[in-house]
């Protein structure tokens, strides 16, 4: 769900093999924010909506749409975060193929040193890791 917002996408962005313009990364960037506003109304009064929306935000406040920082993205937020990027990494994408397990876990080990991520999520994915390796490829 935390994705709803790319129906409003062109799929000649989404399947895009190569990098986006300028403008294509824009129109990309908007699917956190079409999410939460497209969820607000499939869960009225919920935070599932306001979580989903902050799912390309980070620790450092240059994510996006809202670009909050650290004390103003939800633990929730930030586990829906760390699934989307491992997910990202583990899949195979037009313009990559898809990473090994360790791979993707140095990635995101990456993004915890530079204090993009929370340790605490990265911590909980490490528990798990062989279980959502295996969902996300599946």
């Amino acid at each position: 769900m935390h994705d709803i917002g790319k129906l409003r996408m062109p799929e000649t962005i989404i399947d895009k093999p190569g990098e986006l313009s300028v403008e294509e990364r824009a129109i990309m960037s908007r699917h956190s924010y079409d999410t939460g506003h497209i969820l607000k109304h499939v869960f009225p009064g919920e935070q599932i909506a306001d979580w989903a929306s902050m799912h390309h935000e980070n620790l450092l406040g240059t994510g996006y749409p809202f670009h909050h920082m650290a004390r103003a993205i939800p633990h929730e937020a930030q586990l829906i975060a760390i699934a989307d990027i491992f997910q990202a990494l583990s899949q195979d994408r037009p313009y990559r193929g898809p990473l090994g397990c360790i791979q993707v876990v140095e990635e995101i080990e990456e993004l915890q040193a530079l204090g993009s991520v929370d340790g605490e999520m990265v911590e909980l994915l490490r528990a798990n890791l062989e279980h959502c390796y295996s969902l996300a490829v599946d």
